[in-house]
């Protein structure tokens, strides 16, 4: 009896045939107490709104090998959709102005895995000097203990894809990222479940000892293994992109295989590299690889069959995440390392930041660093300029940080013995105006799909609140005895910072109200009779 058929019985339910039991057993979710309705609900709602490519219902009894195949391709790309729009918001001078923002109650994509939020001014590349994007109170949200050890993380919509060492494939359900459960699961041949990467209702699951495995996951409480290829070597890290797996194989360095047909990948080149391939990306004609003591190692695949060698930088590669012009490494004890990638024959180092633990996994969304740090869970840096990164936040998870994923406000940890943990994150858009900052400011909400690098931006105003300020003054005013008068405030002596609509008042200069015989309108207008006890 394997772990998890052993955990599983000790559950009292099954996963097995086509039993659509739900998994059981005690779960690791001592966070869900306490929570509000509004946090439970939210929660729900966030996943719910980033939709992936996963379709849910039986699968087919009988798929055909060109069924199968042609559900593999690349995903046409689409811009996040605005689903809901931020109202006016007032500030005030020497107050703090505090505005959470969660991507998905603005925005969805579907074919994204999360949203890159960013907020500037409109017609600008930053935001006015009072105001500023944070991340603010961190915290576990969820957690679920799986019965192996978590090493890695994929999220498409509802659901984790977690590579759980010798149960294999584990799929959770997590569009309430506070109680998460566990729906499914694929655990035949496995060794040591290292990586994952999902697209078109595939898995693509690495395993150090059997390789690649490709597990269909249209009916995730069912999925089912429909081929695999091993490479000679321990395999790490896997990219798919188009008809092509790129797999980060050890010390035997890149492999890539021809996945047109799931059923039947087949072998297509193999690239040495000079270090320990662990992690692999692919943008555009180039395949980034975190090569361990082989550092960054940057290989042209624009012909997948004749890949060749572009560029490198020399230090430690545990992950690589390539964002822009810029690649953002996990260094191990070297911390997150951030390289310019924009001439990929001579990369250069931007900076470094030192962290606590052993950078094991990155991912970046927006202005923000996420890095799975080992024994210190995971810890954020702001890289609003990546030439000098500062800490923003961190969660301590209960396990031990080595993959990481991160969606919306919430960030999926493969925690290992600790199985899988969800920080929530809060972005907050802060600042303390001063009486020069009044004024109306039109900001840019902006949500852009990483992968398919493509943006979509909604637009909000912040009014800075302050009274009229006088622009200009009225002249001493001569009138005759008996002979009406009506004298109008031009609109220029008076403007509003704010464009409000401006109502007066009049006294006397000794504050004292206007004589009997003169009357003022708000609007801006004296009129009256003196008479000659008047002069």
């Amino acid at each position: 009896m394997t772990k998890l058929q052993t955990w599983l019985a000790n559950a009292g339910h099954s996963l097995w045939g086509n039993k659509d039991e739900s998994l059981g057993g005690e779960q690791a979710c001592s966070n869900y107490r306490g929570r509000t309705f509004r946090q439970l609900s939210r929660g729900s709602a966030l996943l719910s709104a980033v939709v992936g490519s996963t379709f849910f219902g039986l699968v087919k009894a009988k798929e055909t090998n060109a069924d199968l195949a042609s559900r593999i391709g690349k995903r046409a790309g689409e811009a996040p959709i605005v689903i809901g729009g931020i109202p006016p918001q007032s500030a005030f001078p020497d107050t703090t102005f505090l505005l959470p923002l969660n991507p998905t109650d603005y925005f969805s994509d579907s074919d994204s895995v999360g949203l890159a939020l960013n907020v500037v001014e409109k017609g600008q590349q930053t935001l006015p000097s009072w105001l500023d994007l944070r991340i603010e109170n961190v915290q576990i949200a969820g957690t679920y203990n799986a019965p192996d050890y978590a090493k890695g993380v994929h999220v498409i919509g509802n659901f984790a894809y977690v590579a759980n060492g010798d149960i294999g494939l584990l799929i959770i359900d997590a569009s309430n990222p506070f109680s998460p459960t566990a729906i499914g699961s694929y655990s035949a041949q496995f060794s040591k479940a290292y990586g994952v990467y999902v697209v078109d209702n595939f898995a693509y699951l690495t395993d150090r000892q059997y390789g690649l495995q490709i597990i269909d996951v249209s009916n995730p409480a069912s999925p089912t293994r429909v081929g695999s290829y091993n490479p000679q070597g321990t395999v790490y890290g896997v990219h798919v992109v188009g008809n092509f797996a790129y797999v980060a194989t050890d010390e035997r360095g890149l492999y890539i295989i021809d996945v047109s047909n799931p059923v039947d990948p087949s072998f297509i080149k193999i690239y040495n590299t000079p270090g320990s391939a662990y992690w692999v990306q692919v943008i555009g004609n180039h395949a980034y690889i975190a090569d361990g003591s082989g550092g960054l190692q940057i290989i042209d695949v624009s012909n997948p069959a004749a890949p060749t060698f572009t560029g490198s930088y020399d230090i430690f590669a545990r992950a690589v995440h390539i964002v822009g012009n810029l690649a953002y490494i996990a260094g191990g004890s070297g911390g997150l390392q951030i390289v310019d990638v924009s001439s990929p024959t001579d990369p250069i180092l931007v900076s470094a930041f030192t962290t606590p633990g052993y950078a094991q996994g990155v991912h970046v969304v927006g202005n923000f660093a996420h890095i799975a740090e080992d024994a210190f869970g995971l810890q954020i840096i702001d890289i609003s300029n990546p030439s000098v990164p500062t800490l923003a936040g961190s969660c301590n998870t209960p396990g031990n940080a080595v993959g990481l994923h991160v969606v919306g406000n919430f960030a999926f940890v493969a925690d290992y013995s600790s199985g899988l943990s969800i920080c929530e994150e809060i972005n907050l858009l802060i600042g303390v105006p001063s009486k020069i900052d009044v004024g109306n400011y039109e900001l840019e909400l902006i949500a852009e799909d990483p992968e398919q690098n493509r943006a979509t931006s909604s637009s909000f105003v912040v009014r800075v609140e302050g009274p009229p300020v006088a622009s200009g003054s009225i002249e001493n005013q001569l009138f005759d005895v008996g002979v009406p008068l009506n004298l109008f405030i031009d609109q220029s002596v008076f403007l509003d910072p704010n464009n409000d609509v401006i109502f007066y008042t009049a006294k006397k200069a000794d504050q004292s109200p206007l004589p009997s015989w003169l009357s003022f309108s708000p609007i801006g207008i004296f009129s009256g009779t003196p008479q000659s006890s008047d002069t």
